[in-house]
């Protein structure tokens, strides 16, 4: 049907009754990642408004709430992206793996997103939906490039007087002979 299901991954949908709908988005809107529920079709089932804050572009984000629900996570989530995700977990269906989960990158609108897929079997093992769980990683991304570039300014700053220091040192090895107010230039350098 959508394209996301792959060998070993049975067309098994994961259905959620109304009543547990709400359990789970109450549930889920406590938690501090953005948590969007697929069935295996990659329909949404539930959602929370943290998810929508992630991924709405900002004209969509209006006093009516607009509801995720019932729509594509490709609509909001690059489908490459999420078919390279299910591929992943796939494999590690295939190895039984004990902590299947992909994680990629996403940048939505100014936001850095770590993203996690993991699947969710039913009791027979079967695929039958994923959960995409979204952290905002925004902030640390940007002092890890503050620091990074911190420290090639200084790299760059504390290379050019290590070049002189290690220029004058070669000249005083290289010449023992030289005058006295030389030599006297050359320490005053490499102090």
């Amino acid at each position: 049907p959508y394209g996301f299901q792959r060998k070993n991954m049975a067309p098994n949908v994961m259905k959620i009754e109304r009543g547990e709908k709400q359990v789970l988005a109450a549930f889920i809107s406590k938690l501090p990642e953005a948590i969007i529920i697929c069935d295996s079709n990659g329909s949404i089932l539930v959602h929370d408004s943290q998810s929508e804050a992630y991924l709405l572009p900002d004209n969509k984000k209006s006093a009516v709430p607009v509801s995720m629900t019932g729509q594509s996570i490709t609509l909001f989530i690059d489908k490459n992206l999420i078919e390279h995700a299910l591929d992943e977990i796939n494999e590690q269906l295939k190895q039984s793996a004990l902590n299947m989960v992909s994680t990629f990158i996403l940048q939505k609108n100014t936001l850095i997103l770590q993203t996690q897929v993991v699947p969710v079997l039913s009791r027979a093992g079967l695929f039958s939906g994923f959960v995409v769980i979204l952290d905002d990683i925004t902030q640390q991304s940007r002092a890890e490039k503050r620091v990074e570039s911190l420290l090639n300014t200084l790299s760059k700053n504390a290379r050019s007087p290590m070049a002189s220091i290690r220029a004058a040192i070669e000249a005083m090895r290289e010449f023992p002979q030289m005058d006295e107010n030389r030599q006297h230039q050359f320490k005053d350098i490499i102090y």
